[in-house]
């Protein structure tokens, strides 16, 4: 187990969870790397190549276990045309009071509801999110910190891939999950109106994020990164003509957000989505 470094990158900067207090962010945000395949035996990977896109797609050898299938195209939905809006009908969950650092996993947990599985925020996140306490891994690996209470940061999409495909494996179900991170922010408006929700990456209240080295890992030398305000909601609607996206916040619950603020802050967090279909 590796062990780490706390380096406050920016003098006066606290260990704040995905839920903590907003910040003013800086101009310029670095890129990041996010580490999309797990590194395991039970996997295989194919990548294909345009001019314009780059999918790449994880899955399964059994064909008992559901795969994680990593795309940034619309190939799956068969979709040239979809309407000007779409609002999806969703179960709100709040995150609070039991995960008041838990945005993300509530987010997965409305998506399942959507689809009929019966299953509580608080057991999925108890059984099937990897967690990690200590701050020894990256937010692509695992849930870093605590989601019950203020020592949790978070989490990227690779984890919530995890989460969900261990979830379905065990429900003996046959949908898959798709990381649909990279794609561009209006293509997602296909899968809503095919009826699918998104779960996004955003921040609390579309303010301004900061991204930042928050420990750096003793063993290896590897630098973790983290984006303070980060938030996850679960993308429901969308409205074209009069610019605006509709999403089931495990903070605020339903709510409307200006299309072109949630799309920067969208494409600042890396471009990451999770659906399962």
């Amino acid at each position: 187990m590796n062990k780490f470094i706390l380096l406050m990158a920016i003098s006066g900067l606290s260990m704040l969870s995905s839920c903590g207090s907003s910040v003013q962010a800086q101009n310029t945000v670095p890129a990041v790397t996010f580490q999309t395949v797990p590194a395991s035996s039970d996997i295989v990977t194919a990548t294909t190549a345009s001019a314009t896109t780059t999918t790449t797609t994880v899955t399964a050898k059994s064909a008992d276990v559901p795969k994680i299938i990593k795309t940034n195209d619309l190939r799956y939905l068969n979709k040239n045309k979809i309407p000007d809006k779409h609002s999806i009908e969703v179960e709100q969950i709040y995150q609070e009071p039991e995960l008041p650092a838990g945005c993300e996993i509530t987010s997965l947990t409305m998506l399942l509801n959507y689809l009929g599985f019966d299953i509580d925020k608080v057991e999925l996140c108890d059984k099937y999110l990897k967690k990690n306490y200590d701050y020894t891994e990256n937010f692509s690996e695992a849930f870093v910190g605590n989601p019950k209470n203020g020592t949790g940061f978070g989490c990227y999409a690779p984890v919530i891939d995890k989460a969900a495909q261990k979830y379905l494996t065990d429900m003996k179900s046959d949908l898959n999950v798709y990381d649909l991170s990279g794609t561009k922010f209006s293509d997602l408006f296909a899968y809503i109106a095919d009826n699918k929700p998104v779960v996004i990456w955003a921040s609390m209240g579309l303010v301004d994020v900061r991204y930042y080295n928050v420990w750096t890992m003793e063993d290896d030398g590897e630098e973790v990164w983290w984006y303070e305000n980060e938030h996850c909601m679960l993308m429901t609607g969308y409205d074209i003509k009069s610019g605006t996206v509709t999403v089931c916040d495990p903070l605020k619950g339903e709510y409307t957000y200006d299309m072109s603020r949630f799309e920067e802050i969208y494409d600042e967090l890396e471009q990451q989505a999770v659906t399962i279909f």
